[in-house]
């Protein structure tokens, strides 16, 4: 995992980063049934996972594995870019 999601997860309690870590590894198998998926608009194979006030952006290649994953708390600027 990239430094930057490691240290949003360091920073979470227990019980959350338990979740937010089974929310990545379903979304790097590409297992998406189930969750709060939504495409973001304008952003071509961009996509988002929604878990209360986190957010996990994520972009799909052509064979549909998950690549460029960031990871956020819901604020005014999640999804600019």
């Amino acid at each position: 995992m990239p430094d930057k999601i490691q240290k949003f997860l360091q920073k979470l309690d227990g019980k959350r980063r338990t979740i937010i870590v089974m929310l990545l590894a379903r979304i790097v198998v590409g297992d998406f049934t189930g969750l709060s998926m939504k495409k973001l608009e304008g952003l071509p194979n961009r996509y988002r996972i929604r878990k209360r006030d986190i957010r996990i952006l994520f972009s799909l290649d052509e064979k549909g594995r998950a690549v460029e994953i960031e990871i956020d708390r819901r604020s005014d600027t999640t999804y600019n870019l």
